[in-house]
């Protein structure tokens, strides 16, 4: 009895301990998430796409670089040819940067879904409804029997309206090939 007694104690003495030596001293922390450093390889390279405005037909050029956006454009509100150029920045998640003059080239690269979404620094602050975002997806479409990626591009506007979508192809023939008309896709939904 006195052996099977003490048995006992000398078993929960030793889960007890066990207990003790497992539970960690430390609290758990959340790891801080950050944009990402690059743009992904599957949006990279020269990109096109074919418009018509005020009866001329021109072409949006998008130079993506692992680093930089490049968007080679006509204005028809000034009708002149139009270039910008932003770089990609590191920014935590949870981050507010201020918006100033240096900020405006800016960008803040991060992943939703599979598509890469691109959002301006000085619109990262705001409620999403107010935000300056565009994202891009990869889809193959069929030229001439042989499937080719385009890029898709959605832009949402800051004042809550539905984005507008456009398709971007590698070559000029592609982008004239799909849009031969050169009129906008028009309102989609984000």
């Amino acid at each position: 009895m006195k052996l099977e007694h003490f048995l006992i104690a000398l078993l929960v003495t030793t889960m007890a301990g066990g207990v003790l030596v497992m539970t960690p001293t430390t609290t758990a922390q959340a790891k801080t998430q950050y944009t990402l450093k690059s743009i992904p390889k599957k949006v990279r390279g020269t990109w096109y796409t074919y418009h018509s405005q005020y009866g001329k037909h021109y072409y949006t050029t998008y130079k993506i670089t692992s680093k930089r956006f490049s968007e080679r454009d006509f204005d028809p509100n000034i009708r002149k040819w139009t270039m910008s150029k932003s770089t990609v920045h590191v920014l935590k998640r949870s981050a507010h940067p201020k918006d100033s003059k240096k900020n405006d080239n800016k960008l803040a690269v991060y992943m939703h879904g599979d598509a890469v979404v691109v959002q301006a620094w000085s619109s990262y602050n705001l409620p999403y409804d107010f935000r300056y975002e565009s994202k891009y997806q990869i889809d193959q479409k069929s030229y001439h029997g042989q499937p080719v990626p385009s890029l898709h591009h959605y832009f949402k506007y800051i004042d809550s309206d539905p984005s507008v979508g456009t398709h971007f192809y590698h070559t000029k023939a592609q982008a004239k090939y799909f849009n031969p008309t050169g009129k906008d896709e028009g309102k989609l939904v984000y």
